[in-house]
């Protein structure tokens, strides 16, 4: 009989024991359901949605939700790269060009980002093709071509507005590439090269004309001075005379003015 009651007490034991587990499992369970248990990086922003309806932002950090119907959306705020590659624009003097930019950027405002478009990255790359067609239309090829540093701060004005309204902020962009067809890209190197030239030819006349004015100077203050050139003359002599081997024959430089004039 002793042994029976002992049997009894460990199958009660048991029982309990078996119990308390299900009861565990069951208490786990029903907190799960009714708790959302979420941790944001601060590299992340999060959206806080229950039963489809937008609640409120949420900052980076752990957080309990109590209650059933709740989502969290998450989104990535570092800055990160769009490249717009290879487009084919149109100058403003009809040439074609094929222009690359690269535009840096985030996302600032998680919940127009998320609600405003369906893909407003999408929306920022159109965005960025429309600006770049207008800027190469607005431009002939030399002007465009020598502007290109200046064109990525244009590029980033005129794009504020889209940018805003899907929530994204632009830190920077730049032209990264300008390529100019085969025969085009000869006959400008040639419009090129033909201005040089002429550059070259304007300063080299410009230097001739100077030197002339300069001669010219010289002759009338001798003509009007003649002790000037006897003085030029002493000068040009001591400064010959201080290299060897130098012969100089010596007369007057007013007697040769008289014999040539």
């Amino acid at each position: 009989h002793s042994k029976s009651s002992t049997d009894m007490n460990e199958i009660t034991t048991t029982l309990c024991i078996a119990a308390g587990v299900v009861l565990a499992v069951a208490a786990i369970a029903a907190i799960g359901r009714y708790m959302l248990v979420v941790t944001l990086w601060e590299r992340e922003a999060g959206l806080l949605f229950k039963h489809g309806k937008f609640v409120r932002e949420l900052a980076a950090g752990h957080h309990r939700l109590w209650g059933v119907g709740y989502q969290v959306l998450t989104f990535e705020t570092r800055w990160r790269e769009l490249q717009v590659v290879g487009q084919e624009m149109l100058t403003g003097d009809r040439a074609t060009v094929r222009l690359t930019a690269v535009v840096i950027y985030r996302i600032g405002n998680a919940h127009r980002f998320h609600s405003i478009a369906e893909d407003a990255t999408r929306v920022l790359y159109t965005g960025v093709q429309l600006v770049l067609r207008d800027l190469a239309a607005g431009r002939d090829l030399e002007a465009l071509v020598e502007g290109r540093d200046d064109l990525g701060k244009e590029l980033v004005a005129r794009l504020a507005a889209t940018a805003g309204e899907v929530g994204v902020e632009i830190r920077e962009a730049a032209i990264r590439d300008l390529t100019i067809g085969g025969d085009l890209k000869r006959a400008y190197a040639g419009v090129i090269q033909a201005r040089a030239e002429s550059q070259a030819a304007v300063e080299k006349a410009r230097g001739e004309s100077a030197a002339i004015r300069t001669l010219a100077n010289a002759a009338r203050s001798f003509e009007n001075n003649p002790h000037l050139l006897q003085l030029r003359y002493l000068q040009m002599l001591e400064e010959k005379g201080a290299s060897c081997g130098s012969t100089f024959v010596l007369g007057d430089p007013q007697d040769w003015l008289r014999k040539n004039t």
